[in-house]
């Protein structure tokens, strides 16, 4: 199983439930939203050395942490209201949420006695996190073009107005969602990782805390 330090990713894709919509006969139009979750507050664990490497494959990027990321993906279809149309369907928004939607660290046991070491790999986590983030925002953006044609495609149908092409158009942007998901895990495991694991950042890590942190590490025989 491999991770960023621990990549454990969750794909959870939620949708609302579909009340029938009014008898129109003009196509509404439809608002391609996207948006990250709710930033998540960080769940702190303790883990046995032993537990880290079980987590994080061997040998563990990190010997001291791994790190655990859900990524949340929704679709949410919104019903905006008009009356500037006789028999207009009301105007739909689509919101899709994209991005890290649960975020676990786990610190090797003895580093919670060592408050400067403790403190250091919380930032190190930080990092990872706002890259992975930002990461997934620029990915989404760049696949705005797929999201809007699938939107398009699917107002048009004949039955787009009713709740069996509601239906499809939510089948067919969370499929695409599920195919998005699978390729921005190459991104986490690659390009993403690395950057938050540069040599620089790895090396400054090394040093923190005087040098504590490369010393816990040497002494695992995994350093930094």
């Amino acid at each position: 199983m491999t991770r960023l330090g621990v990549l454990l990713l969750v794909l959870t894709m939620t949708t609302p439930a579909l009340a029938q919509p009014p008898v129109c006969n003009v196509h509404p139009q439809s608002a391609l939203r996207l948006d990250a979750p709710v930033a998540p507050v960080l769940i702190e664990h303790t883990a046995s050395r032993a537990d880290i490497e079980r987590l994080s494959g061997s040998p563990p990027p990190h010997s001291l942490m791994a790190m655990a990321y859900s990524l949340d993906a929704q679709v949410r279809l919104v019903d905006e209201p008009t009356t500037s149309t006789p028999n207009k369907c009301p105007d739909e928004s689509v919101t899709v949420t994209f991005g890290i939607g649960r975020r676990d660290v786990f610190l090797a046991s003895e580093v919670a006695r060592v408050p400067c070491v403790r403190q250091a790999l919380l930032d190190h986590e930080e990092s990872h996190y706002t890259i992975v983030q930002k990461g997934a925002e620029a990915f989404l953006n760049g696949h705005r073009s797929d999201l809007a044609q699938i939107l398009e495609s699917t107002r048009k149908l004949p039955a787009a107005k009713d709740v069996g092409g509601r239906r499809q158009l939510e089948h067919a942007m969370l499929g695409i969602l599920k195919s998005l998901s699978d390729d921005f895990r190459v991104e986490m495991r690659g390009p993403l990782r690395e950057e938050a694991d540069s040599p620089t950042a790895l090396s400054l890590l090394a040093r923190a805390c005087n040098g504590a942190i490369g010393d816990m590490d040497r002494a695992t025989g995994t350093p930094l």
